[in-house]
């Protein structure tokens, strides 16, 4: 049935049904359907809207995600350790090249609450920053195992064994 057809219509501001086709009108910016005596109340006539041609659906896209590269762990790998007097290096290697603590964090990309640990010696850098450390200050922090443990300048207990000789003297 279309609104003209439609015996049951009343008119949107007086109530009345609504005798021929009803008259649309905006009226403080809302659009009603009225008679025609109430047609002079509003504003010029509306269109009715069509509604929109429905959309088929578009198929996702599939989500491609970047392949991961096994991240390295911030640990040292077991042949590998910081030297013992790593804040006292990055201190002064980083007062040697007349740079602040928060210009030092901005370099390596790291928090400056960070560098303040390790120079203090409150925190021991891990893998990753203990190399950005190096590279930006020019100094050594990480040391193969071998290295870390020189060996001292008398004979040590692994190059010396016992024998039955030497216990029965």
């Amino acid at each position: 049935m279309t609104e003209a057809e439609d015996p049951l219509m009343n008119c949107e501001i007086c109530g009345r049904p609504i005798r021929g086709p009803p008259i649309r009108i905006v009226v403080e910016g809302a659009k009603m359907l009225v008679c025609q005596d109430c047609s002079g109340l509003g504003e010029a006539g509306w269109e009715v809207e069509q509604p929109l041609k429905q959309r088929r659906p578009v198929a996702p896209k599939p989500i491609v995600r970047p392949s991961r590269r096994p991240r390295a762990s911030g640990r040292l790998s077991e042949d590998l350790d910081i030297v013992e007097d790593y804040p006292q290096i990055v201190r002064k290697a980083r007062e040697n090249l007349g740079l602040s603590q928060e210009d030092l964090a901005k370099t390596i990309g790291e928090k400056l609450s960070l560098v303040k640990k390790i120079e203090t010696g409150r925190a021991q850098p891990d893998h990753g920053v203990a190399r950005k450390l190096e590279h930006a200050l020019k100094v050594g922090l990480i040391v193969r195992l071998a290295e870390a443990a020189a060996p001292s300048t008398g004979p040590s207990k692994q190059d010396f064994e016992l024998t039955l000789g030497d216990v029965v003297k």
